[in-house]
């Protein structure tokens, strides 16, 4: 089954000679407590509605789970289903490359460049759209209704998106 959790998009870019968009040190994934409503999750929600999933530095910081979005593709919004070797060029607007843990501010996130090549999604970012959401799998350990951890998580592709989930901590 596949989530998401977003960021925004830095404010570090450059463009290519080709005419490329490299946005730099995009958070993708941070560790903490993530706030999901009822049904984003195959969890059962708490008391007050809410499902809180712990993701720990070790799993986010895992070199599998790293490895995984290494060369993912980045779509502009996401496909609603994951991205496959039958699909990518329909969904596909770029590449994730450079995947590796923040430093300073970004300590607690995985941060990578995000390689942005269709001409369409270049002028989306240029026109103010900086968020970013993970498409990935996970497993879940489940605490207790609206309360678990996250682990395995297996990056499938990067969204552009309009509004994240991140909050204040991006």
């Amino acid at each position: 089954m596949q989530f998401q959790a977003t960021e925004r998009l830095g404010a570090v870019q450059s463009v290519t000679d080709e005419g490329f968009l490299i946005a730099e040190s995009v958070p993708i994934s941070r560790t903490g407590i993530l706030m999901y409503a009822p049904g984003e999750l195959p969890i059962p929600p708490g008391p007050d509605g809410l499902i809180r999933v712990h993701r720990a530095a070790d799993d986010v910081f895992s070199d599998d789970a790293m490895r995984s979005f290494e060369g993912k593709t980045v779509v502009d919004l996401h496909p609603g289903q994951d991205v496959t070797p039958a699909n990518w060029q329909r969904f596909a607007v770029g590449h994730v490359q450079n995947v590796r843990r923040g430093t300073g501010d970004n300590a607690d996130k995985m941060v990578a460049d995000l390689v942005i090549k269709k001409a369409s999604a270049i002028a989306a970012v240029r026109s103010g759209k900086r968020h970013v959401s993970a498409g990935y799998d996970a497993i879940y350990v489940i605490f207790a209704p609206g309360n678990a951890q996250q682990k395995n998580i297996r990056g499938n592709h990067v969204a552009l998106v309009p509004e994240g989930r991140c909050g204040p901590s991006c």
